[in-house]
């Protein structure tokens, strides 16, 4: 019945959720990459099962006995003092697989100016997510995982929070090497933003299915991204039709087909 319920959930928010990919959401960092891994294939891992604990970030359906008692730490270090990093810890506790998590972003000293300009010393922005996963399986091939995450970030004397909701699903055949998944991804609300106005978190569902070759060292992954929205393309405002000097006809704004949007949801990767 759970694993029934969990399964109607993920067919049925891409329809009834409405969305955009960028520009009014906050707490980005949610979708920022915390291990190089990840990074490598493309941002979204969620169908690799293995022990990589790391990978439960992107969907917590792939917990597993072999993450037991592992420990995991992440650290990128850029230019101007900017670093992120993430630590994860993951613990069996009785049929049910847990995993702790920090992830930070800090963007190292800032000056602080008033409107004229004086130097009023520096601040150090950061953002932070503490997270905590559990993973159930109900046999050997289904599983069902989530991720509730709390959230922090800080600029100055603004401050903002909130809470997010991952869960995700795992289907896994390992006499065909096949693994099937779906994941809905920050789901949750900004109760306190850096000003009275608060915006929605960057809700996107995903689902995947990877298959590892009999005979090939490697692992081929499909993954359809932002289900939430079919149309990711950009419009532009200011965009008008426009009119053929030689022949005189309207050329309209180019609008996108259904291959374009496809294209745009699809992530296709392998690993070794």
């Amino acid at each position: 019945m759970k694993f029934k319920l969990a399964l109607i959930l993920l067919i049925t928010v891409p329809f009834i959720a409405v969305a955009q990919t960028g520009g009014i959401h906050s707490f980005q960092n949610l979708n920022s990459q915390y291990n190089s891994r990840t990074m490598g294939l493309g941002g979204d891992a969620i169908t690799i099962y293995d022990n990589d604990l790391n990978l439960g970030l992107n969907n917590p359906a792939i917990l597993n006995y072999q993450m037991h008692g592992r420990f995991g730490f992440n650290q990128s270090i850029m230019s101007s003092g900017v670093n992120t990093g993430a630590l994860t810890y993951a613990r069996k506790i009785g049929g049910t697989m847990g995993m702790l998590n920090f992830r930070y972003s800090s963007y190292g000293k800032m000056k602080r100016t008033d409107i004229d300009g004086t130097d009023l010393g520096t601040f150090s922005p950061g953002d932070f997510i503490l997270g905590a996963s559990a993973q159930h399986s109900f046999n050997e091939r289904m599983s069902v995982g989530a991720t509730l995450n709390i959230l922090y970030s800080q600029l100055d004397s603004y401050t903002a929070f909130g809470t997010s909701l991952d869960i995700g699903g795992l289907y896994r055949d390992s006499a065909r090497n096949l693994n099937i998944v779906g994941v809905i991804k920050n789901l949750g609300v900004q109760w306190k933003g850096y000003t009275k106005e608060k915006n929605p978190l960057p809700l996107e569902v995903q689902l995947g299915i990877s298959h590892k070759l009999r005979h090939a060292p490697f692992r081929i992954s499909l993954i359809a991204q932002h289900l939430q929205k079919w149309d990711l393309s950009y419009v532009d405002p200011n965009a008008k039709a426009k009119v053929d000097p030689l022949t005189g006809d309207t050329i309209q704004v180019k609008k996108t087909g259904f291959f374009d949007n496809l294209a745009d949801m699809v992530n296709c990767n392998w690993k070794f």
